[in-house]
Formats: C-alpha cells, sequence, structure tokens
C-alpha cells in the first residue's frame, strides 16, 4: 500500500485508508510505503463505503485537510489515481491499520 504524504495519522498506532478496491484482508500484514520508508500494519477492519457517502469530517481527518471540503478532498483523491479515478457512487474500502512494532536485531 502506498502513501502519497507522510500524513499526521502514521505516527499513530491505529490509523486509516480509503482505498478503491478490497485488496487486503482483515488480519492481514501489510507494508505501507511512505515518502520515508515502510510501515508494517495489521488490517483490522475493512469497511465498504460509497465515495460520496464517506463524512467531510473522516475525510478531513484521514487527509489532514481540515480546510476542504469533502467534494475538494474526493477530487484530491482523484488525482492520486492514474487510471480510472473513483466516481462518487462507487465503492471505496475504508480500511482501519494497526502499526506493528519495528523489528529489533
Amino acid at each position: 500500500m502506498k502513501f502519497s504524504r507522510e500524513y499526521t495519522k502514521l505516527q499513530d498506532r491505529l490509523f486509516t485508508t480509503v482505498r478503491g478496491g478490497s485488496f487486503y484482508n482483515e488480519g492481514q500484514v501489510i507494508e505501507c510505503r511512505t515518502p520515508f520508508g515502510i510501515i508494517k500494519a495489521r488490517v483490522l477492519l475493512k469497511v465498504p463505503r460509497r465515495f460520496n457517502q464517506i463524512p467531510e469530517a473522516f475525510l478531513q481527518y484521514d487527509t489532514d485537510s481540515p480546510e476542504l471540503s469533502a467534494e475538494q478532498i474526493r477530487d484530491d483523491i482523484r488525482a492520486l489515481y492514474r487510471q480510472d479515478p473513483p466516481q462518487d457512487q462507487e465503492l471505496m474500502m475504508i480500511y482501519l491499520l494497526e502499526r506493528q512494532p519495528e523489528a529489533r536485531s
């Protein structure tokens, strides 16, 4: 899973992300690639929601964009997709992830 920015939420033990498609399963440990490194995280929960039904406050938290409207944030998310940007009625997946402790050597 790739993150386009080093979002504030990535510093938390629990964090969320909104994605098109259902690529990850609950219980799976995945690599989250950020501009500054890799975070391992376990998928705790995945919840499907229509893109236009994701609450504005959640989108603002999730994207570090408290000053933007839900519509502006959806447009910003669409811009991240090179092909097939999500439409308002499209089903998106909200993932709740738990950061895993870093391995010590």
